[in-house]
């Protein structure tokens, strides 16, 4: 047997725990594929494996021709993420060198790696992302805005569930950061109900392998062989209609409202022998993870059989292991009733779908259209279910087509190209224009989640407190009904600092974190989060993050922190492990895309963190420094040029900008020591060294003389060097650089190589400052 296979089966037999299991033939190809370093494309039913089939090829580490040194596992919805970390903490630890620690998770509720470059398998959202890539993380403050433009570089990038990124948004846009990072990462698309447009961009624009189940596997998967009779209702999912059966029943309705309504009704009625439970998204995250548990326990593989009812919305399209013997649902989309579906029988036997009409109720289609018009697809769904009598992964493939094939080509019809120069656009106004303008149009807008705190009190983070996730249609409903409701939205000013701010009656909310009062909400651990109800529930305290020990701020010399933010870059993958012996994706990928040598590529970066606070060695800067530590200690006496100091003392003089100061110093050095290199990395270094606290070019920008002690620090850290430069020649310098940065047709070519030296350095320079040494 080809040692590759054997891999395969030995490591999904340890995951599994079970000596009887072999990979499946489509599981086997996508590996090969994936050790080739192609993109793939894979569409197999629900309930098949194919997480493992991305998630086992990066856990083989002597497979691949370029190994990706991280995996980032982007799904859509967050009961999905839920699950999928859940799972590979629990299986991974099988494994010889793998700890449940080595996932992580992020969202905007769940931030445990908001850098995304702390776990080696990231779960996170579409969203997190791409508004990363693009300059705007959700997640993060607009200092931080270009720390993760480089997330993706040398990882292997898994889209699971695509179908549900809204196709004109984030499946473009999707498409076109991963076309702009051709050889820097990998990525594997992965779904059960994508029409063929979608799956057709993704095999011409990525060159990417179409892999389908083989005649050996429908054989062998036990979710094909089921029977899944289809009914259509006349009439809406009542309390009534559920009584009336028996077994275990999952009731998916499309609002939250609907669903709470249904739940409240049951309650009443139900035998309290028969389980009964409620699911959606306005739940806290302690609470949603108890309810999906209890689903699991009466819904799951090995679940007792008896009666039990669940009542749910969309999040549990996907993400949930369960079977029902009855599938009651409202008209939703062809695509969603295939995924709801496939919670449908899921085991084996015969399984039945109800669908139901949508009640007569103002705006009953939401969330499918907008808030003035129906989906079309809701009509289409229905005609084209009256003309089925049963789901099959082939009658779902040609049910989805037929419904969402017209819209999803439409919502294509601009192009990538378009698409490419709009994201360079975006790339631009993010890092260097200070355009702060929402990029929802990009990604997903009308669906997209912020977190709802709740408290009468605003003197906290909203790190500190957790919150419910609730619709931006549902928030913009809520002010509507309520415009004197004092709610407050989580904002910043220019310096990068957070506050609350009252949202003003007839503004736009904008932002993440929103701060209401529990007069206006009212919330159960049973059935979620209400908003325009009294309650008396207050928001519970989030447990932070543990911190890595980081020490607190401490006076710093210059050489000093200039050679250990390079001692932490060494730190960093590609760096870790030693950088000439690696041949790994981000190496081989940078080296291929720019021609440059992976020894020259480690020194560009070294020299970006040495250089990069060169700016700091102006006598202004430095008498600001030396006076914030005379305040802390009258007989302080300079031991040399300062990059931090002690933090708590005050200074009269106003402390200079450095950032672009720093990059014409650095600009300097380059000529006389690294004249040989390419102009194009010299102008990423030159770049990274100005954006290393934001990347905005500000205006009126001025240079000072070097402090006495300069000269010495810098050949602490250069060797034998001296710099020299025309103060004059500073404002056309950054009028130059403002040019090249600004260059939409230069940006898509050189932004690759350019947030890649960022990234290295402001994470670098991050933990290097955080866990630092000082001078005291």
């Amino acid at each position: 047997m080809d040692y590759k296979v054997e891999n395969i089966n030995r490591c999904l037999r340890n995951l599994e725990g079970a000596e009887d299991i072999s990979a499946y033939d489509y599981q086997v190809e996508v590996a090969r594929h994936l050790f080739d370093g192609k993109n793939v494309l894979l569409r197999v039913p629900t309930g098949c494996g194919k997480t493992w089939s991305a998630v086992i090829p990066f856990l083989i580490s002597n497979g691949w021709e370029n190994p990706p040194h991280r995996l980032i596992y982007v799904l859509p919805v967050r009961t999905l993420i839920d699950s999928i970390a859940a799972l590979l903490r629990e299986k991974l630890p099988k494994l010889d060198g793998w700890q449940a620690t080595d996932v992580t998770v992020q969202t905007g509720v769940t931030s445990e790696d908001p850098f995304l470059d702390r776990g080696r398998i990231i779960v996170t959202t579409f969203d997190q992302v791409l508004s990363g890539l693009l300059g705007r993380p959700y997640s993060l403050g607009p200092s931080l805005h270009n720390v993760n433009s480089a997330a993706l570089h040398g990882c292997l990038v898994v889209f699971d569930e695509f179908h549900l990124m809204p196709p004109g948004k984030a499946f473009m846009t999707a498409i076109a950061c991963c076309r702009m990072l051709k050889g820097l990462c990998q990525s594997v698309w992965m779904t059960a109900t994508a029409t063929e447009p979608l799956c057709e961009m993704i095999i011409e624009k990525l060159e990417a392998v179409n892999v389908e189940l083989s005649e050996r596997d429908k054989q062998r998967i036990p979710a094909l062989l089921v029977k899944k009779t289809v009914k259509l209702h006349d009439r809406p999912i009542s309390v009534d209609e559920i009584m009336a059966c028996s077994g275990k029943r999952l009731v998916v309705v499309n609002q939250v409202k609907r669903a709470q309504s249904l739940y409240l009704n049951l309650a009443e009625k139900v035998s309290k022998s028969t389980p009964l439970i409620c699911l959606h998204s306005r739940f806290l995250e302690c609470d949603r993870d108890v309810q999906r548990q209890r689903i699991l326990e009466i819904m799951g593989k090995h679940s007792p059989s008896q009666d039990a009812i669940v009542i749910a919305t969309q999040v549990v399209e996907v993400g949930l292991d369960i079977s029902a013997d009855y599938l009651m649902t409202e008209l939703a989309p062809a695509n969603s009733i295939v995924q709801r579906a496939g919670r449908c029988a899921r085991y084996g036997g015969d399984g039945e779908v109800n669908v139901y009409q949508l009640p007569e109720e103002e705006r009953n289609w939401l969330p499918y259209g907008t808030p003035s018009c129906c989906d079309n697809t809701l009509s289409g769904t229905h005609k084209a279910l009256g003309e089925i009598e049963s789901l099959s992964f082939e009658s779902s493939l040609s049910l989805v087509d037929c419904v969402h094939k017209i819209q999803d080509k439409q919502a294509l019809a601009m192009g990538l190209d378009e698409r490419l120069r709009e994201l360079g656009n975006e790339i631009i106004k993010h890092n260097f224009c200070k355009i702060n303008e929402g990029i929802g149009h990009y990604i997903r807008d009308a669906d997209l989640s912020v977190n709802m705190i709740i408290e009468r009190n605003d003197n906290f983070h909203p790190s500190e407190r957790q919150g419910v996730r609730v619709s931006l249609d549902t928030l913009r409903s809520f002010v509507r009904r309520f415009p004197h409701s004092g709610l407050k939205v989580w904002t910043y000013d220019d310096e990068g600092n957070g506050f609350w701010k009252k949202v003003e009656q007839g503004t736009e909310a904008v932002g993440f974190h929103f701060l209401v009062s529990p007069e206006l909400a009212n919330y159960s651990p049973e059935w979620g989060l209400i908003l325009g109800e009294p309650g008396n529930h207050i928001s519970p305290y989030a447990s932070p993050p543990e911190r890595p020990g980081y020490a607190p701020p401490g006076r710093e010399l210059w050489a000093d922190h200039a050679k250990r933010v390079a001692e932490y870059i060494e730190k960093r993958p590609p760096f870790k492990g030693g950088f000439g012996d690696t041949n790994g994706l981000l190496v081989h990928g940078l080296r291929n895309c720019y021609e440059i040598e992976a020894g020259v590529l480690k020194e560009a970066v070294d020299f970006a963190a040495k250089a990069h606070d060169l700016g700091k060695l102006q006598e202004g800067w430095q008498s600001w420094a030396n006076e914030i530590e005379c305040s802390c200690d009258p007989m302080y006496k300079p031991q040399g040029a300062l990059a931090h100091t002690s933090g708590s003392g005050v200074a009269k003089t106003t402390k200079p900008r450095h950032a672009l100061q720093s990059a014409y110093i650095a600009y300097q050095l380059l000529c006389s020591l690294h004249e040989d290199w390419p102009e194009e990395l010299c102008l990423a270094v030159i770049t990274a060294i100005a954006s290393h606290h934001g990347g905005w070019v500000y205006p009126d920008p001025k240079i000072q003389n070097l402090c006495g002690s300069a000269q010495n620090a810098i050949k602490a850290v250069f060797g034998d060097v001296n710099v020299n430069f025309k103060r004059s020649d500073f404002t056309e310098f950054v009028r130059a650089l403002n040019k090249s940065a600004t260059d939409a047709n230069r940006i898509r070519c050189q932004w690759p190589l350019t947030s890649f030296i960022i990234r290295m350095l402001r994470l670098s320079d991050r933990e290097a400052t955080a866990e630092g040494g000082s001078n005291e």
